[in-house]
């Protein structure tokens, strides 16, 4: 009898110990899985999405930048230095890069691709950009602009190797928001001229004349004339032009703007005293007819004052 009760017990024993092995390995597996398909669900999911997000956002980012690159910030007038009935202007964009180049006459603008930019030494400090002339897909002549200061220059070398070179014509309309001449080859509708006819009745401690270079000043020449009472007097398009109740305001410059019924002026200008005991400016102007929304923009050089 003992021995009965004793084989029942053994094998009691087994069987629940096998039950017992069974639950547990069904537990682990149905734990294990979850976790499993959610590991394959989420690199799935960063497979199918990740990669497209980004080559969507850098290709934004890269048309971007392009356009950018290609948008016109500013135009430059040139003339041939000796034929000055042959002109050409430039357009530039934000990063001072050429993009363009038209010559009057023709219909169409020119295409430049840019190769390299230099630094001019020995001398006075210069930039040299280089660029290929693109016309019907092929290179058909090189443009080199030298900037300097307030001055630019342009050396063409055609593809038989001839030259032109053209300086910037500081009276059309210098780093401006529109070109020298349009599409139709029409003078722009506003520029300053230099003039020994500008001038003030105000004191000559209390006025300025600034013209494009040094040269002019010497010859009495000026492209504005500004007084401390708020007068200032231009010409434009060939006309003399007095603005009064002008205002000033001092930053790190002088600034003083001025306005009528028809344009828009704002100078400014820093001070020196120089080895003679007077003063020399440096500045610049922008004008802006108010109908057409034109601008123009020059860089002076200034003297007089107290």
């Amino acid at each position: 009898m003992k021995k009965n009760i004793g084989v029942v017990l053994f094998l009691s024993f087994i069987i629940f110990g096998c039950k017992l092995n069974k639950e547990k390995t069904n537990n682990q597996e149905e734990t294990k899985t979850p976790f499993q398909n959610k590991e394959v669900q989420t690199t799935k999911s960063e497979l199918d999405t990740s990669p497209s997000e980004v080559k969507e956002k850098d290709t934004a980012n890269s048309q971007d930048t392009i356009h950018q690159d290609k948008k016109v910030d500013h135009y430059i007038c040139f003339t041939e230095n000796k034929n000055k009935n042959l002109v050409i202007w430039m357009s530039f964009n934000a990063n001072n890069k050429a993009l363009q180049v038209k010559y009057k006459g023709q219909k169409e603008a020119i295409n430049l691709q840019f190769v390299k930019k230099e630094v001019q030494t020995p001398g006075y400090p210069a930039m040299n950009f280089y660029y290929n002339e693109i016309y019907e897909g092929k290179v058909n002549g090189q443009y080199i602009h030298t900037h300097s200061g307030t001055w630019d220059y342009v050396e063409y070398i055609r593809k038989d190797r001839k030259k032109f070179n053209f300086t910037i014509n500081h009276n059309a309309t210098p780093y401006g928001k529109t070109p020298c001449f349009d599409e139709h080859n029409k003078p722009s509708s506003l520029s300053l001229q230099t003039s020994s006819k500008i001038s003030l009745d105000s004191e000559a401690c209390g006025k300025i004349r600034f013209a494009l270079k040094k040269s002019d000043l010497s010859e009495f020449k000026a492209i504005i004339v500004s007084a401390t009472n708020g007068e200032a007097m231009v010409m434009i398009n060939n006309k003399k032009i007095l603005f009064k109740n002008g205002k000033e305001t001092t930053k790190n410059q002088k600034i003083r703007t001025y306005e009528n019924e028809a344009y828009q002026l704002v100078l400014k200008f820093t001070s020196l005293v120089n080895n003679s005991g007077l003063q020399d400016h440096i500045g610049s102007i922008m004008i802006r007819k108010k109908d057409a929304a034109t601008e123009v923009n020059y860089n002076v050089v200034g003297a007089g004052g107290c």
